[in-house]
C-alpha cells in the first residue's frame, strides 16, 4: 500500500487546508460584495493601494 506524502494534494493536511482558505475566501468575497454594492469601485486614491490590491485579489480568487 503506497502512503501519502504530507505535502501531497490528496494528503488530510493539503485537504483541510484547501477547505479552510475556501471558508476564508467565502467570507472575503461576501464582504467585497457588500462595499462594492454600497461604495461602487474604490481605487487606490479612495482606499490606498494595499487595500485597493485587496479587493482586486479576492475578486481574482473568487469563483465567478
Amino acid at each position: 500500500m503506497r502512503s501519502v506524502r504530507p505535502n501531497s494534494l490528496s494528503s488530510p493536511e493539503m485537504m483541510e487546508l484547501s477547505k479552510k482558505m475556501r471558508e476564508v475566501d467565502s467570507i472575503n468575497l461576501a464582504k467585497v460584495k457588500a462595499i462594492l454594492e454600497k461604495y461602487g469601485w474604490l481605487g487606490p486614491q479612495d482606499i490606498g493601494r494595499k487595500a485597493n490590491l485587496a479587493l482586486f485579489l479576492v475578486i481574482q480568487h473568487a469563483d465567478h
